[in-house]
């Protein structure tokens, strides 16, 4: 008796993607924990020269008492530098005095370093500051922007490097919104450019009730202008808000940070805590404890750790992760081939490259439902004629599809 079998092969792929998730942010890559010195840092206060109540003098003497090694004063539209213009010296102090002025015609805007005009809106201040290679950052941006306004901020991040940071504390926690805003800003901006916005604790110091609640410890080999510039451009800095203001920075200090990309954690080391929190996208709680696992962290662009203790709490900078597909496509096989021997057929196909194993399917009706026949390792698949007709398909596979 004989048969005629007609063939019909539907050669596919049939892969579903598995994923991994790499660090691609660590803003502390670069820091040596074990020999870098922390320094203690504020960047918006103000004198008697525009609304404080304290002379230039003043200021200086209340912030090194403290031990604040770092310090920029920030009269508004004005440029209260160098500090031997008010009788002090850095330099016998010890202390980085940095160049500073509160742009407050609109917006407010602090510039850092090299800029020269002493008056601007923020549209004027910022391009002028990016222009001269210097820095800044937009200061307590819930005083004037309502969450359905917040898109506004991303282009001035966007288009000018000069601008690094975000007011997310001032004078205390006077507008608690801004770290959901700085959670929303970032999760848009890593989207669109895979960049972030550092976060800045600030005294905006005007009075004396507003010393020492806000401050940062930026990360630094040694105390110098071009490693603070360094510094706050790469987010290498942590940052503080204490309750009480006693300037004994009585919150939780960060000894070390460590990211390991191959075990998928990032791990904190850290004394006087009481607990720790992994805040994520929409400000939303996606861990607890000193070790984040990201392993399984998929599709979600940023995390950073909140510690908190009994006076106050400090805030690392974000860090940034990609999900990528670890999927490698086996090629469709092709020139199938069959041979007729007795009662048997081989099929037979060109090996498939990236393909493990093959599998095989068949049906009486090629519109109808395909049966599993079997997965083999060889480009060849032996089959008994029996049917007038039947239909087989051949799938290429590797082990990056779900069996």
């Amino acid at each position: 008796m004989s048969f005629l079998m007609i063939i019909l092969f539907f050669c596919s792929i049939h892969l579903s993607a598995n994923e991994i998730v790499n660090c691609s942010i660590n803003p502390y890559e670069n820091v040596n924990w074990s020999v870098w010195e922390q320094y203690k840092a504020n960047f918006h206060t103000h004198t008697i020269l525009s609304g404080g109540t304290f002379t230039p003098a003043e200021v200086i003497d209340n912030y090194y008492i403290k031990d604040y090694r770092i310090l920029s004063i920030t009269d508004h539209n004005l440029i209260t530098w160098p500090w031997a213009d008010y009788g002090r010296d850095p330099d016998s102090l010890g202390m980085l005095a940095v160049k500073g002025d509160e742009y407050s015609n609109s917006l407010h805007v602090n510039a850092f370093f090299n800029f020269s005009r002493d008056t601007a809106t923020m549209e004027e201040g910022i391009p002028h500051i990016d222009s001269l290679a210097g820095l800044s950052h937009i200061n307590h941006p819930g005083r004037t922007k309502t969450p359905e306004e917040w898109p506004w901020y991303i282009p001035w991040y966007q288009n000018y490097q000069s601008c690094v940071g975000l007011e997310v504390f001032n004078k205390g926690d006077l507008y608690p919104n801004d770290r959901k805003l700085w959670d929303n800003i970032n999760e848009n901006l890593f989207n669109s450019d895979s960049m972030f916005v550092w976060g800045f604790s600030n005294d905006d110091m005007h009075t004396e009730g507003n010393l020492y609640h806000n401050f940062q410890f930026m990360l630094m080999p040694s105390l110098s202008q071009e490693n603070l510039k360094t510094c706050m451009d790469e987010g290498a800095f942590y940052f503080c808000y204490e309750i009480t203001g006693s300037g004994a920075a009585n919150v939780p200090r960060i000894n070390s940070i460590d990211v390991d990309d191959e075990a998928k954690t990032i791990s904190i080391e850290a004394a006087d805590y009481d607990s720790i929190k992994w805040i994520g996208p929409g400000t939303i709680v996606f861990g607890s404890g000193e070790v984040f696992q990201y392993s399984d962290y998929f599709n979600k662009n940023f995390i950073r750790a909140v510690l908190y203790g009994p006076e106050g709490s400090t805030y690392s900078q974000p860090f940034g992760f990609k999900t990528v597909s670890t999927t490698i496509s086996p090629a469709i096989p092709s020139n199938i081939n069959t041979v007729v021997s007795g009662d048997s057929m081989i099929i037979s196909w060109d090996i498939s490259e990236n393909a493990e194993s093959y599998d095989i399917y068949s049906s009486n009706d090629p519109e109808g439902i395909f049966t599993f026949e079997a997965n083999v390792i060889e480009n060849q698949f032996i089959v008994t004629v029996s049917e007038a007709k039947k239909f087989y398909y051949i799938i290429g596979k590797n082990d990056t599809k779900s069996k």
